[in-house]
């Protein structure tokens, strides 16, 4: 939305000075908003020693007398300068006013965004709530000073902190429980809607503990207080209590350490665990709230600026700063791209469908290139025997049609699901011409899948592939799954589903990267990058490698010997070096981008010079961002509003000043509203038309093998994400003889 700036208003900025001098804030405060209102207004911006005003004063200095404490003083205002809406100080200080609106509108802080407590929606079956709210920032673009503004949901358990630490069971180990349970985690007290993050939880302390209230100069309990303050009851006497710490604003307040203690009984758990993640029933009950259709959200956003706009107070806030929120979302001009045409077995061409999803066609015919399992081995518990039989069986009947040739397989029936069982008959089983190891899991754990990836991808090189028994029982969606489960395998073996006409002539390198920070590692100050590439055109089979980032180490550096090797492989394979090569940089924010356009695009561009051609190739280093607010709407008609369509993209006006960017929708989504992706080129010596980047772009969302229809990024970017949290969180090492297999599918 546009953010309408009065003519000729601005922020002018004045230096003050007190004599005698003053050094408390508040005293600067009393004496100069408060004694001074008439000559320099309401709207003021101060922070001790700079004066910020919506208009200029009559005077380039103006003395003026004030008093404290009976003691007389003089106050100098001292104009400075005009400064730009475009100032980063400026911009700073819009978010802050409109964070000022917001609360104005009954709207409560939770980590960084606004929600209103008074429009919850109650999810009673799953003990929850939910609260409606706004993300707001207010930036430069290409159209001018804009607020981004998008519809935000916070997710409340019912259930408070002693609910979590009652359910525990009281073994040994209990008060570790209770600390990994709720330690960072973040708790809002009902009583005044405010949040706080557990940093640590207190058992020397109880609610009948004392504290000294300092208003009254006298010590009291918590039981106490909060029956005082509150008229709020304590029912339990005996339980911990929780600790914060707030984070320190200023270097005057780091001496001085504060500490919130919070009652567990009287604090609300937020956000959902990992348990309701991976709960079906749940997700949906909190999608039909959360997940809103184009026509839902814009009617919110709708109400929302009628609101800021229709407050009397919301309004002469912004008013006083010359300020007004536009009543509509900015309109703009997409186009929408040609996504070209697959490439399957036997050379067959089809076009991509409207709706991006060709899966009848990937799961109905020959794959581009195929591996045989001419010896493979499935291992499961026994109690599953009847189960498994089915599944191979239709496995060796349905693999042909894929142009799979499947052997019957060796089967190793297990009398327990014990983790050691397993190991022991893969390494009893894995023969030097194996193809693959399935395993079939009674249900999820991650501590056994982890130990079959090391010993199949480390300590006894093999394609691996888990499958949970559930996933195989029904019978009506076995055809399905094993269609699904096929194509891995293929993958995993070094096959190719399909592939993609490259849109730029000569030899094109594509590289994708991501990074997974582990909370072990991230202790250490490790994580794991994952850096893939393309070894043919047609963009159907890639290289993988991991890195390790050690601690103090710039991001580019551990990049540098894997892109060396990204550049080998493809010269390996084409007897050519790449013409141009594009990195698509997946996890740097906003406040990186510089940093990553100084130290990590140059350590890149130091490996051509080991190319032994004397041609270094053009380069393109593309950041992509998926978490972001901005959303895009296709309106078909005056009032109504629908996703756009895969292959849309904007390229104007909402993009950034000082960068070259553009949105782009590659999904076609059936709930709730798609969210573009962001993709910012932060070094480009190919001037490679925006057009042409645009379409390679969108070219590589249909590569991802795993999924039957477009990514939300190119695929080297989804593989590199996939590579890394495989390696960082279950293998911890790299892996042995998989480079150039899909190993991590």
């Amino acid at each position: 939305m546009k953010l309408d700036i009065k003519p000729g208003g601005g922020m002018f900025e004045y230096e003050v000075k007190f004599n005698p001098p003053v050094d408390s804030l508040r005293d600067k405060r009393a004496m100069l908003l408060d004694q001074q209102r008439a000559i320099i207004g309401s709207a003021t911006n101060f922070n001790g020693v700079t004066l910020h005003l919506p208009t200029k004063l009559p005077q380039e200095q103006t003395i003026c007398k004030a008093a404290l404490r009976d003691k007389p003083y003089k106050v100098g205002i001292f104009y400075k300068k005009r400064r730009h809406y475009s100032d980063k100080e400026v911009i700073l200080f819009l978010n802050n006013l409109f964070r000022r609106v917001m609360h104005i509108l009954k709207m409560v802080n939770v980590k960084g965004h606004m929600y209103s407590p008074n429009l919850s929606v109650s999810v009673e079956q799953h003990r929850l709530e939910i609260w409606p709210g706004f993300i707001t920032a207010i930036d430069e673009y290409e159209g001018g000073i804009q607020m981004l503004c998008d519809a935000s949901f916070r997710v409340l358990r019912t259930e408070t902190a002693l609910d979590v630490i009652r359910a525990l069971p009281r073994e040994e180990n209990f008060r570790d429980r209770v600390v990994k349970e709720l330690l960072k985690s973040v708790v809002l007290t009902r009583y005044n809607n405010k949040t706080y993050i557990v940093d640590d939880i207190d058992f020397t302390m109880n609610p009948l503990s004392t504290f000294r209230l300092t208003k009254a100069d006298r010590e009291i309990t918590f039981i106490d207080y909060y029956r005082e303050q509150y008229g709020l009851t304590i029912s339990d006497p005996k339980q911990p209590m929780l600790i914060n710490r707030p984070r320190v604003k200023s270097e005057a307040e780091q001496d001085v350490e504060k500490l919130v203690v919070l009652v567990p009984e009287l604090v609300n758990m937020t956000g959902i665990t990992e348990a309701m993640k991976n709960n079906f029933t749940v997700m949906t009950d909190i999608g039909k709230v959360t997940r809103l259709v184009p026509n839902a959200r814009q009617e919110a956003l709708t109400k929302f600026v009628k609101d800021v706009n229709s407050t009397p107070e919301t309004k002469n806030l912004l008013e006083n700063w010359g300020l007004r929120l536009n009543n509509a979302t900015v309109p703009l001009e997409g186009r929408v791209l040609d996504p070209g045409a697959l490439i399957f077995g036997g050379g067959q061409v089809e076009a991509v469908p409207p709706n991006a999803d060709w899966t009848r066609r990937a799961c109905g015919g020959p794959v581009l290139t195929a591996c045989n399992l001419d010896h493979w081995i499935i291992i499961f518990p026994k109690k599953f025997e009847t189960v498994v039989k089915r599944f191979y069986d239709k496995f060796m009947f349905i693999g042909p049609k894929l142009g799979i040739q499947v052997a019957m397989p060796q089967g190793d029936a297990l009398p327990n699901d014990r983790i050691e069982t397993y190991l022991k008959a893969v390494r009893g089983s894995v023969k030097p011409n194996t193809s693959v190891v399935v395993c079939i899991f009674p249900q999820q754990r991650g501590d056994r899948y982890a130990a079959i990836k090391k010993l199949c991808y480390i300590e006894k090189p093999v394609a691996s592939q888990v499958i949970l028994a559930k996933t195989i029982t029904n019978e009506k969606k076995l055809d399905a799954v094993v269609k699904k489960v096929a194509l891995q395998i293929n993958c995993k073996l070094g096959g190719e589903l399909w592939g993609i006409q490259g849109n730029i002539k000569g030899h094109v390198m594509v590289v994708g990267i991501d990074a997974y920070h582990d909370a072990d590692l991230r202790a250490k100050g490790c994580s794991i990058a994952g850096v893939v590439s393309n070894i043919n055109g047609a963009f159907s089979r890639w290289y993988s490698y991991t890195a390790k980032q050690e601690p103090k180490q710039e991001i580019g550096d551990a990049l540098k010997v894997a892109f060396l090797n990204c550049l080998k492989t493809f010269y390996r394979h084409n007897q050519a070096w790449p013409d141009l090569v594009v990195v698509f940089r997946d996890g740097v924010s906003d406040t990186q981008l510089n940093v990553v356009q100084d130290h990590e695009v140059p350590q890149f561009l130091s490996c051509f010079k080991e190319m032994n051609n004397g041609h270094p190739p053009k380069f393109a280093y593309v950041v992509v961002q998926k978490r972001i607010n901005t959303r895009l709407y296709n309106i078909p008609r005056p009032g109504e509003y629908e996703n756009p369509a895969p292959g849309t993209v904007v390229d104007y006006h909402i993009t950034r000043r000082n960068w070259y960017d553009f949105f782009l929708v590659s999904q076609r989504v059936t709930q709730g509203t798609v969210t573009p992706v962001h993709f910012v080129v932060i070094s480009d010596n190919a001037n490679i038309p925006p057009d042409v980047l645009q379409k390679l772009s969108y070219k590589l969302t249909h590569m991802y093998f795993n999924w039957t229809g477009t990514v939300r990024v190119p695929a080297p970017c989804q593989y590199a994400h996939k590579l890394a949290d495989m390696v960082g969180q279950h293998l911890k090492a790299s892996p042995v003889g998989q480079e150039e297999k899909l190993f991590y599918l």
